[in-house]
């Protein structure tokens, strides 16, 4: 399992202490699992003590201990990245038993904006989906569909000056299938140029995705006709976002300043979005019976609970006059 170091041949009857604990293991399990600045956790038995001081919110989470349990014997190889998983999966299992639940603290994720991010060794919202998974087995998750842009659209004063967006948010599974024939690519990557496109990404040469999907499909992607479109509306819908919500665009513009960035635009777009993200996660939550176990995650909610996705949808539009569809996985 890579947490003890063999030494030497053991011998029956003799103490000659043939094993020791991995030093590379105990490391990685200070990394893993840090509490605080005072302790490390191959020196104490107190991580599952970790609090967050100030969060935003908390909820909690009660795992399927039986998925963690099989998923743990499936990273038994003695690589880092097995290590770290096998860590994390103990420590999850290990919290339940003494809390009765695993307990999540969220911030926001940076700045002046940003979606809720879960924080400490144990925050679920960055883990391994395949840890994320077993973790919540029991849960349903409910989704805002494309909520980028049908947040975005639902700001603009007028959505028909924006056909291609539209029709993205109103039917993005056939949208992204249509651009991946199109372009003779796949859905998933044009799934993935459209989420760096929402963050400000210049889908340029030395842009991040430029690496994660290819140069030649990149390329592929932005020169078919919808995608092309699609980014021409959303440079001038960034431009009414701009005049129409000028304060906020200030606001942005001074705080980058003050950090020393000299862009802006792509942080103003994500605040615009993002904020009412927070508050649609909020809403959503709002409607449960037991508001304490869910798990905020980005654009969603894991509940046990069954909800109503229309009803959700209804109910977003009434109380922050947003247009968006909520799904379920």
């Amino acid at each position: 399992m890579g947490i003890f170091t063999k030494l030497g041949n053991y011998s029956v009857g003799n103490y000659n202490k043939p094993y020791l604990l991995n030093q590379f293991w105990l490391r990685r399990l200070d990394a893993v699992l840090t509490i605080n600045q005072t302790h490390k956790l191959s020196e104490s038995n107190k991580w599952h003590e970790f609090v967050y001081s100030n969060p935003i919110t908390t909820s909690t989470i009660d795992p399927d201990i039986e998925a963690l349990s099989k998923l743990y014997y499936i990273y038994l190889d003695d690589t880092p990245q097995h290590i770290e998983k096998r860590n994390i999966i103990w420590a999850l299992i290990n919290c339940y038993k003494h809390h009765g639940c695993i307990i999540q603290y969220y911030d926001v994720s940076g700045g002046i904006f940003g979606r809720y991010w879960t924080k400490g060794a144990l925050g679920l919202q960055q883990q391994d989906r395949s840890i994320r998974n077993a973790t919540l087995n029991q849960y349903t998750e409910y989704d805002m569909k494309a909520a980028a842009y049908a947040i975005l659209l639902s700001l603009v004063r007028n959505k028909s000056k924006y056909p291609t967006i539209s029709n993205y948010v109103a039917d993005t599974e056939q949208a992204r299938l249509r651009i991946a024939l199109n372009s003779g690519t796949s859905s998933e990557k044009v799934k993935l140029v459209f989420l760096h496109q929402s963050f400000g990404s210049s889908l340029g040469c030395r842009s991040a995705i430029h690496d994660e999907v290819g140069g030649e499909a990149l390329a592929a992607i932005k020169n078919e006709q919808e995608f092309e479109l699609f980014r021409a509306e959303f440079k001038d819908m960034t431009k009414e976002l701009q005049r129409i919500k000028a304060s906020t665009h200030e606001q942005v513009k001074a705080y980058r300043k003050s950090i020393h960035e000299k862009t802006y635009t792509a942080s103003f777009i994500a605040k615009l979005y993002q904020d009412i993200e927070c508050k649609i996660t909020c809403l959503i939550r709002d409607q449960l019976a037991n508001k304490k176990d869910c798990l905020l995650l980005h654009d969603g909610v894991f509940t046990k609970e069954k909800l109503d996705c229309n009803q959700l949808s209804l109910l977003i539009k009434q109380e922050l006059n947003i247009d968006i569809k909520i799904g379920k996985k």
